[in-house]
């Protein structure tokens, strides 16, 4: 479920997608190859020979994600403009007037706090 992970919805469906054009790949595929030359034997050899690409790639071209965050795993793949775009945005969101007031513990009632700790609970 790695591609769950890192990708928002329309790279889940490309994922998802080729998932399904690589199945029917090897269903139209499969017939042809055991009844050719190379036989069933030659058959798995393809197979797992390909198999075997897409793990060197894997290894080499997909980051781990064990411990990140939900928005780091998806700042993996970002680009870095947008990663920068996204930092300057949420800059300016913290630095408005509303979210830079402080609240004045003192001004509250201690009923007030007492309710407001039994609700979180």
């Amino acid at each position: 479920m790695y591609a769950a992970e890192v990708a928002v919805d329309t790279g889940l469906g490309i994922c998802v997608l080729a998932l399904y054009l690589s199945l029917l790949e090897k269903a139209i595929t499969m017939e042809f190859m055991v009844h050719s030359d190379m036989g069933a034997p030659g058959m798995f050899y393809v197979l797992g020979g390909i198999t075997l690409v897409g793990a060197v790639f894997i290894q080499c071209y997909i980051k781990e994600t064990r411990g990140l965050t939900d928005v780091e795993k998806k700042q993996l793949f970002m680009p870095l403009d947008c990663i920068e775009e996204e930092r300057k945005a949420g800059e300016s969101a913290l630095n408005t007037p509303a979210t830079s007031a402080k609240i004045d513990n003192s001004k509250v009632a201690p009923e007030d706090l007492d309710k407001g700790e039994k609700n979180q609970v």
